[in-house]
C-alpha cells in the first residue's frame, strides 16, 4: 500500500474515532440541554467544514430519531449520573470481545479453511469445558469491567 493511502486510512480512522468521541458527550449532557446547547456544543467541537449539507442532514436525523422517536433515557445516562447510580461499561454487541479474541488466534486475516476449522474446534472444546467448570464451581464466569465515573466534559460546562 502506498504511503499516502496508509496515511489517509489512518487519518480517516482517527477522524472517525474523534467524531464518535465528541458526539458521545451527548450521552452525558442533561436531557433538557440536548436540543439547544448540546447539539450546538457538538457542532462547535466537531469540524463540519466541507460537509455542511451532510452534517445538517445528520442533525435533522438525530433530532427526529434520538430526540423524538426514542426516549432519551435509552441512550442518555445523565439521570443516572445525577442519581449516583453505578454505570458499568458494556458493549451493545455481546459478541464483540469474543470475536476480537477469536480473530487474535489466527496468524493471518484470511486463514486456510483447515486452520480455521482446527482453531474453531479447539475453541469450542475449551468453551464447553469452561462452562462445565462454572457449573461445578471450579471456575467463575468472567467479570464485567468496573464502575465508570462518567463526567461531563469541562468544555461543555463552560460552553455558552
Amino acid at each position: 500500500m502506498h504511503f499516502i493511502e496508509k496515511w489517509f486510512k489512518m487519518d480517516y480512522y482517527n477522524l472517525k474515532y474523534q467524531v464518535f468521541y465528541d458526539l458521545s458527550a451527548l450521552t452525558m449532557i442533561p436531557v433538557s440541554e440536548i436540543k439547544e446547547k448540546g447539539i450546538r456544543y457538538c457542532q462547535f467541537i466537531v469540524v463540519e467544514s466541507g460537509s455542511k449539507g451532510k452534517w445538517d442532514g445528520f442533525w435533522r436525523f438525530f433530532r427526529k430519531m434520538r430526540m423524538e422517536q426514542y426516549d432519551t433515557s435509552l441512550w442518555n445516562v445523565n439521570a443516572m449520573m445525577e442519581s449516583s447510580v453505578d454505570i458499568v461499561n458494556r458493549t451493545d454487541n455481546p459478541l464483540e470481545k469474543y470475536n476480537r479474541d477469536f480473530s487474535d488466534k489466527f496468524t493471518s486475516h484470511y486463514p486456510h479453511l483447515l486452520t480455521f476449522v482446527e482453531v474453531a474446534k479447539a475453541e469450542a472444546i475449551r468453551y464447553v469445558s469452561f462452562l462445565e467448570d462454572i457449573k461445578r464451581d471450579q471456575q467463575r464466569p468472567p467479570q464485567h469491567t468496573g464502575v465508570i465515573n462518567a463526567v461531563l466534559p469541562e468544555s461543555h460546562l463552560q460552553f455558552e
